[in-house]
């Protein structure tokens, strides 16, 4: 028995190449790796619902050894056309934390529109007025340090809405952005559900809940919860923090959050955390899948081995996302 389960976190399933023109740092693994990932989990590890985890807080219990959550972020269209097919193969049951502004594509993920506006562009270079700075585009190797530099301003270091900086920068370097659907839409995460998956709340618009006012904070919350029980029939007390690597330091924001009757909130920190009445349940951590990761370094992190070694290798992939 164990009270510190391994929660796994994907975004989107899919295949990059050299004309992969959205945010790399979305991409959790491939097809082929997902399938070996869920192939190996449902082979030797014991996979859990939300319901488990759920109700072993509630009565403060244990999980079984090698207890294994599999959750994702935002509501990818490919969590449905290619995760979700994975998933009823092997009988796996997961969480999905959708956006709920994303789903039907009512409003755009930023960072995708930013991921493909630098790539796109035929500008060698740009200033970045905000930052003071002259961003060079004239190769690959360029416009991926553009779109990290440019993704970690939006995501810490600004309160409002980074989508009027993503389109006076798409003005600016001559690119209009395409209208491919990128995230699900409500039949398709109804399906989801339907199917015996989870989902919940990644709140409304997927902002910096640390950089925006309490007011704001509950809007973005109750909305996408609100939203989820209508098309869905029911909202699970469970919630995924929005560029979650700095939510511990965030106490107002965690008390907060209770209040709104959340009872376990996960970020996007690296590891696993042991659940029992001394634990802070606003800030349990996860593992943050990459598809660079390979099968082996996929198993030690599972086992709990290779974490400092992976955390490193990853940290300028994770901060894409």
């Amino acid at each position: 028995m164990t009270r510190r389960p391994k929660i796994l976190t994907y975004h989107r399933i899919y295949t990059p190449n050299n004309k992969y023109s959205f945010n790399l740092g979305a991409v959790s693994a491939t097809p082929e790796a997902f399938e070996a990932q869920i192939a190996y989990i449902k082979q030797h590890r014991n996979i859990i619902s939300c319901s488990d985890l759920l109700n072993a807080i509630k009565t403060n219990s244990k999980l079984p050894s090698r207890s294994t959550m599999i959750t994702f972020d935002d509501g990818y269209v490919d969590n449905y056309s290619v995760a979700l097919p994975i998933l009823k193969k092997y009988g796996v049951k997961a969480i999905f934390f959708i956006t709920t502004g994303y789903i039907d594509q009512s409003i755009r993920s930023w960072s995708d529109d930013l991921a493909y506006i630098i790539n796109h562009t035929d500008k060698k270079f740009f200033i970045f007025e905000q930052k003071n700075k002259l961003l060079k585009l004239e190769s690959q190797k360029n416009k991926d340090k553009a779109i990290k530099l440019m993704n970690h301003y939006c995501k810490f270091e600004i309160s409002d809405n980074p989508s009027k900086l993503i389109k006076e920068l798409a003005h600016h370097l001559e690119i209009k952005l395409p209208r491919i659907r990128l995230f699900m839409n409500w039949s398709e995460v109804k399906e989801l559900h339907n199917t015996g998956m989870t989902i919940a709340s990644h709140t409304a618009t997927h902002p910096n809940l640390t950089q925006i006012s309490e007011d704001s904070v509950n809007t973005e919350v109750q909305e996408s919860f609100n939203v989820i029980t209508k098309k869905i029939g029911n909202c699970p007390q469970i919630f995924a923090y929005p560029y979650g690597e700095r939510i511990p330091a965030d106490t107002n924001l965690q008390q907060l959050l209770r209040k709104l009757n959340i009872k376990i909130a996960l970020t996007s920190c690296f590891g696993s955390t042991r659940l029992d009445p001394r634990t802070n349940l606003m800030i349990v951590k996860r593992i943050n899948m990459h598809y660079l990761m390979g099968m082996m370094k996929f198993r030690l992190v599972l086992w709990g081995g290779f974490n400092k070694l992976y955390k490193v290798k990853h940290l300028d992939q994770t901060l894409f996302i």
